[in-house]
This record gives C-alpha cells, sequence and structure tokens, in this order.
C-alpha cells in the first residue's frame, strides 16, 4: 500500500471512491453531505489537502485536512477558538470492501504527521455520537472530545481536538 498526497490526476478516483462510501452508509446521518462548493476547493492547497491509500492505481481509501473557515468556522467558535490557527481532520473514508484493514490508521498518521509541520495550534475533527468507529479512532490519536453541536439543523456533532504542544510543532 502506498500513502501520497492527492492532486488533480486523483480528482476521478475519488469521486468515485465518495460515490461509493455514500452509497453504503450504515446510517446518512454520520456523512455529512460534501458541499459543493467545498468540492470545488479538494486539490485547492488553501482549502484542503487530502491524502489516499493505493494499492497500485486503486485508490482505497483518503482523509482530508482543511484549511479554511468554510469547513471549520462554526466548531472554532463553539470552541472559542478564533485566534487559534486550527485545521480540520475529516472526510475520512475508506472503499467498503477495504474496510478494517488499518487504511485509516495509516492514513491518519501520515496526515497528522503533515499536520505537525503547519505550526497549528490544534486540530479538530467533528463526529457523530453514535459513530463509535471514528470516535475510538480518534481518541487513539489524542483527540478530546470538547463540545457537541448540531450541524445544518439535523446533523447531530461531537467536536474532538488534538491541541498541538508549542515544541512539537516544527
Amino acid at each position: 500500500m502506498i500513502i501520497r498526497e492527492l492532486d488533480l490526476s486523483d480528482l476521478e478516483a475519488l469521486e468515485q471512491l465518495i460515490t461509493k462510501v455514500e452509497n453504503n452508509l450504515v446510517k446518512e446521518v454520520l456523512w455529512l453531505p460534501i458541499s459543493k462548493e467545498s468540492k470545488e476547493h479538494f486539490f485547492d492547497k488553501t482549502w484542503t489537502c487530502f491524502y489516499g491509500a493505493f494499492d497500485n492505481d486503486k485508490l482505497l481509501g483518503a482523509i482530508g485536512l482543511f484549511f479554511n473557515q468554510n469547513e471549520y468556522g462554526e466548531s472554532q467558535r463553539t470552541l472559542h477558538m478564533e485566534d487559534k490557527k486550527i485545521a480540520e481532520l475529516g472526510r475520512a473514508m475508506a472503499d467498503p470492501n477495504y474496510r478494517n484493514q488499518k487504511i485509516m490508521t495509516h492514513l491518519a498518521d501520515e496526515i497528522m504527521r503533515y499536520a505537525s509541520t503547519l505550526n497549528l495550534d490544534a486540530v479538530i475533527a467533528t463526529v457523530h455520537p453514535q459513530n463509535v468507529p471514528s470516535q475510538s479512532f480518534l481518541r487513539r490519536l489524542g483527540f478530546e472530545k470538547r463540545a457537541s453541536v448540531v450541524k445544518r439543523e439535523k446533523y447531530e456533532r461531537d467536536i474532538l481536538v488534538k491541541e498541538f504542544e508549542e515544541g512539537a510543532r516544527r
């Protein structure tokens, strides 16, 4: 398996993965629909960075790091972190045929290593309270629950935070 940053040449594979994941959701409320605006910025470095896991040329999974208020602004305000430099970890997705193979672990390790080079104060993530696998996964990465919100009037989410210590930032 190869882990690497996605680029524009991976757009079709990423869109196919998203469709496959959305078509195989256990509960629709576990996944926030992706806005047209967000999709338009998938490969805009000032907005988003995606990493992908590949087996040969097949995209098995992906995870994103978001750098813009459109993605994390509501959570940032809820946490009273407006004065902090943050990013949001999200859109963690694995091809349903390749789940439970540690793909997300490898992707998260790599993207969090990247995040640690960005001089961030923290990385946040939002997860449905009943999404136990994602909650457990984020806790293993060092995230802690700080708040609960309802996004877009119907999507319950816990907001988890991983803060970087001053000395740990590069």
